[in-house]
């Protein structure tokens, strides 16, 4: 992966380099990546000068050797690839040759549930979309008189813009069929970034590009087998001037003593991420099977692998805490769809009461079991359990949450139900918001000085 400056800010350090006061800082103008508005930083003289090393020919690595090799000490091991990632989000460097990689077969249709334009504001927004939208929303608001009166856009007291969510928690350009307005009015490519590019998700991990589908797709479960096969990478092609990838790295704490640990559980959990993935993408995997995992991380011995007793409670615990976290955030309730909050606090309250018999654990169809597999390589490939600090309890946060999706999905309206369609269904919608709230619930899971030990108690249950 190779940094270049772009051309204005090149010219900019090479010109003040020289100042001969360079602890005053240099005053870099450049354009931002999203919308070629003008931008200006003003960067101490030492950080600039790391710059005149992004000529677009060296790796992050090479330069950061080259730097180590003359006796410059720099904070951490992969600083300058850091850096350069940090200043390409606003222009000032343009990175290229990261390898685009996939794991395994997507297939994905948009099923127009309307719930991804529920919930959650979007944005930041450029201020590009804003104008735009505005102009949208003038036009818009004249052929529908009766939605005239709301404010589609929100500004936060830092002056950024979001989409909000003033129609009974629901986007204002979603029409009552959870259409988008502004799709069939102005066409796709008018619409937000943000809107486009969901549920596509792009991180980094080392010098590539991870491509993936958000679990947090509240409808990805029913067409995840049955729609066409998607072309990811060319889908990314897309985007790909707009967007810079999301940075996801599993935290590291006051336990990682040296760089060279840090580095050594940098490489065996990429190592267990890709192995693991590739052993999904052909597999099922039962809800044992991911609490094997999250405890060795190896494939289990059987794709149908047994809850033990011991591990069932354990999960237990999870799914009660489950519930507490979901009764005690009635903000975030607020803005989900009204069939997602109707089945969370549906769940909350069977879940504060679950028995997590084994039997019930065992008790996935056949399809529930290839969901959990892909969803549980997405979840890995796309690291969206990095919030909770190492890729085993992120597992575990996994099997929790099947867990008590398994345990909810055998209920209707709190009866029980044995068709095996709706317990799917149920299962796929549950997983999907537990994906969502993932980074909310994380703290009520286990308390702070248990968290990294649940894995390895488990251990002797297997």
């Amino acid at each position: 992966m190779r940094a270049r400056l772009c051309p204005q800010v090149e010219r900019a350090v090479r010109i003040t380099i020289t100042d001969p006061d360079p602890d005053l800082g240099i005053q870099l103008t450049y354009r931002l990546m999203r919308d070629g508005e003008r931008g200006a930083a003003k960067l101490p003289a030492q950080v600039a000068a790391l710059l005149l090393y992004f000529d677009g020919e060296k790796s992050c690595d090479e330069i950061q050797d080259e730097i180590e090799a003359q006796g410059i000490d720099l904070p951490q091991a992969d600083f300058v690839q850091v850096l350069a990632e940090s200043l390409e989000r606003v222009g000032i460097v343009k990175m290229n040759g990261r390898p685009v990689t996939v794991s395994g077969i997507h297939r994905y249709r948009c099923v127009a549930c309307g719930n991804s334009c529920r919930g959650d504001e979007v944005g930041p927004l450029a201020q590009s979309e804003v104008d735009l939208l505005n102009e949208q929303w003038q036009q818009i608001r004249a052929e529908v008189p009766a939605i005239a009166h709301l404010e589609p856009l929100r500004r936060d007291d830092e002056g950024r813009w979001y989409l909000a969510r003033p129609n009974d928690g629901k986007c204002a350009f979603l029409d009552d069929e959870n259409l988008c307005r502004v799709h069939a009015r102005f066409g796709f490519d008018k619409k937000p970034l943000a809107c486009r590019l969901f549920p596509l998700v792009a991180i980094t991990a080392g010098e590539s590009i991870r491509l993936g589908y958000s679990a947090a797709c509240s409808r990805l479960h029913q067409t995840f087998d049955s729609a066409p096969a998607v072309d990811i990478e060319d889908e990314w092609r897309g985007f790909t001037s707009e967007v810079t990838p999301l940075k996801r790295r599993y935290n590291r704490d006051a336990r990682v003593v040296s760089t060279s640990v840090q580095e050594d559980r940098d490489l065996v959990e990429a190592d267990s991420e890709e192995y693991l993935c590739e052993w999904l993408g052909s597999h099922t995997l039962s809800i044992g099977g991911l609490a094997h995992m999250a405890t060795f991380l190896v494939e289990p011995p059987s794709e149908t692998l047994s809850v033990p007793v011991a591990v069932a409670n354990q999960l237990a615990v999870f799914s009660r805490r489950f519930a507490s976290a979901i009764d005690d955030d009635a903000e975030w309730l607020a803005t989900l769809a009204p069939s997602e909050r109707d089945l969370l606090e549906a769940a909350a309250v069977t879940l504060a009461q679950a028995e997590l018999a084994p039997e019930i654990l065992d008790s996935l169809g056949d399809r529930t079991r290839r969901y959990l597999a892909y969803r549980t390589a997405n979840f890995l490939w796309l690291r969206e359990g990095f919030s909770f600090g190492t890729l085993p309890l992120a597992l575990s946060f996994v099997a929790s949450a099947a867990a008590a999706a398994a345990w909810f999905a055998t209920l209707s309206d709190f009866r029980a139900s044995s068709n095996e369609e709706v317990r799917f269904d149920r299962f796929g919608q549950f997983a999907a918001l537990s994906a969502k709230f993932a980074q909310r619930i994380g703290g009520h899971l286990l308390p702070a000085d248990q968290r990294t030990d649940v894995p390895k108690r488990w251990e002797s249950y297997f």
